[in-house]
């Protein structure tokens, strides 16, 4: 099974929302009322170049048919992206972040740079429909508790009032340390990217400091730096 290629946005950078959601190359579109889009961009050479083989890999990839495939999917990508790479060179990618996830890789496309909370996750945890989502923010700090609590509202505003998110619980404080559990109605991955994102946007209001998504069962979080090499590790105080 080919590794999903998720690329998110703000939708000031597309060119055209309606042609992006009906393009034969777009597999997944979900767009966040935060103002920004989420879209997996999907051909079948990637099934034949994520083949476990690394020979066949390389052998596969180095084929002038498929170099030449490979970058009339790019330049077609860009094309709907065209706000965003207009007038920058051609190996511009605009990468803001990348996300090496088990089933896929995010990236968010942007020119504008985001502060990134520390990313914490479970091994698999993308395909689950039941996570814990866990953090940490400062306890001395209630003007931002109280923010934190009103951006996971919008996020499970939004998620209940589609199809993705089917119950949440209410954030649970103990120290610094936060937790909620939700309920998905299908794999959770791509709704917690855009929390994700969210939470990255509104760090200012909420001073977050690290947020992960976890299978219930876990007892110890485990964070990782975005651009660096910090790892964050914390016991959960929660019964």
């Amino acid at each position: 099974m080919a590794i999903r290629r998720v690329n998110i946005t703000r939708d000031e950078n597309i060119e055209d929302q309606e042609r992006l959601s009906r393009h034969p190359n777009i597999r997944s579109y979900l767009r966040f009322p935060w103002g920004y889009t989420l879209f997996e961009f999907y051909d079948p050479i990637f099934d034949t170049l994520d083949t476990s083989n690394p020979k066949a890999k390389d052998a596969q990839r180095s084929s002038e048919e498929t170099q030449a495939r490979l970058a009339a999917l790019m330049s077609e990508e860009r094309k709907l992206l065209w706000p965003l790479y207009k007038g920058r060179p051609e190996h511009w990618q605009g990468n803001q972040l990348g996300l090496p996830l088990e089933t896929g890789i995010y990236r968010v496309l942007d020119r504008k740079k985001i502060e990134w909370p520390w990313f914490g996750s479970s091994p698999g945890w993308e395909s689950e429909n039941k996570i814990v989502i866990c953090g940490r923010a400062p306890a001395s700090a209630p003007d931002s508790r109280v923010s934190l609590e009103g951006v996971f509202g919008e996020w499970v505003e939004w998620g209940t009032s589609g199809r993705e998110l089917a119950a949440a619980d209410p954030l649970v404080f103990h120290g610094d340390m936060f937790r909620t559990r939700c309920h998905f109605n299908l794999s959770c991955c791509d709704a917690c990217i855009g929390l994700y994102l969210l939470l990255s946007k509104t760090r200012e209001r909420t001073l977050l400091d690290a947020v992960g998504f976890f299978r219930p069962s876990e007892s110890s979080f485990k964070f990782y730096e975005i651009g660096g090499t910090g790892v964050l590790t914390l016991e959960s105080p929660f019964a």
